[in-house]
């Protein structure tokens, strides 16, 4: 049996034998594919995109001068572009009174939340005053920016999310899901483009 292995000794013949040269040292760990997302430390325990600053500084704004609703970058801003329920229910109040021609101040706004049933959900009126007393800024545009941006950031990661969870569930190929994903972001990229321009 000369080239071939023993079966009983376990040896290899000459044309089987293992070059010491072909035997791999130490080298550059191995990239595992398909290590769970959950395993990488980085996901644990993450907190969602969110500015507080920008949020409360738009809101403080504008109830410091009601004309900042007549920006163009934050009259196009949706109350469900904000992170904080309360202040998606604050902001949404602010919009009716200034469609209404009305002034947005502390007492106004109040009463607005209260009409809405939305007055407890939004802090209660302790929030309101904490909101009227954060610091002066004025610079609403970017501050609606930035809350944008933050919206598309959780939208995507919705997206990815959604997509990660179908990929576990493999109930379609590879190359359908790839298809799907692109679609899917395509649609979150041409969202936000329509909301820039």
């Amino acid at each position: 049996m000369s080239g071939g292995r023993d079966p009983v000794e376990g040896n290899f013949g000459e044309s089987e034998r293992i070059d010491e040269d072909d035997v791999p040292g130490e080298g550059p760990p191995l990239r595992v594919i398909g290590r769970s997302y959950a395993e990488e430390s980085f996901l644990r325990d993450r907190s969602l995109p969110y500015s507080e600053h920008a949020e409360i500084g738009l809101l403080a704004a504008i109830l410091r001068s009601n004309a900042a609703l007549d920006n163009y970058v934050v009259a196009r801003l949706k109350p469900e572009e904000f992170q904080r329920e309360a202040h998606q229910h604050i902001f949404n109040a602010m919009r009716a009174l200034h469609v209404r021609g009305d002034t947005i101040d502390f007492v106004t706004l109040a009463h607005q939340l209260e009409r809405f049933g939305w007055l407890d959900q939004s802090g209660g009126e302790s929030y309101l005053r904490l909101i009227l007393e954060y610091p002066q800024g004025d610079a609403v545009a970017e501050y609606a920016n930035i809350i944008r941006d933050k919206a598309r950031l959780r939208a995507l990661i919705d997206v990815l999310d959604e997509s990660l969870r179908e990929c576990y569930e493999a109930k379609q190929t590879a190359v359908q899901m790839y298809g799907k994903l692109m679609r899917k972001i395509y649609d979150s990229v041409e969202a936000f483009v329509e909301c820039k321009e």
